[in-house]
């Protein structure tokens, strides 16, 4: 179960840090960082910012995600599942920056964020 945790976590973090890459030059130069419950961008920041932190958080979840799986945790489905969820937030918010109005698309992300919950709990109660 930890190579399908790991594998899976693994494949998110190069999709996400390469949809970084690329979306990089393409992105405004303020990016919508915050939403209200109804997609509407709250707070803003730079390209820069976004990258960092989106990179940053990526970088640093597969890092304790490879650290759990040398140590045959079962924290690594965990991380996998956050890790995915990351990306899955980073990419809505890359969408949302190139719409015109800058809104989060809310059922992609309450569909997104209802899987994320389940997929925790499956892993959760097959870990037992």
């Amino acid at each position: 179960m930890v190579f399908v945790a790991l594998g899976t976590g693994l494949a998110g973090a190069i999709l996400a840090i390469i949809e970084l890459l690329l979306a990089y030059p393409r992105l405004p130069a303020s990016v919508p960082l915050h939403f209200d419950i109804k997609g509407r961008p709250g707070r803003w920041g730079s390209r820069g910012l976004f990258i960092a932190v989106f990179g940053t958080l990526i970088v640093l979840l597969a890092a304790a995600m490879l650290d759990a799986a040398v140590m045959n945790a079962e924290a690594t489905g965990v991380l996998a599942v956050a890790l995915c969820f990351v990306a899955f937030v980073e990419h809505l918010i890359i969408a949302a920056a190139r719409r015109p109005r800058n809104c989060l698309a809310l059922r992609p992300f309450w569909l997104g964020f209802a899987i994320f919950l389940l997929a925790l709990m499956t892993w959760s109660a097959l870990n037992r």
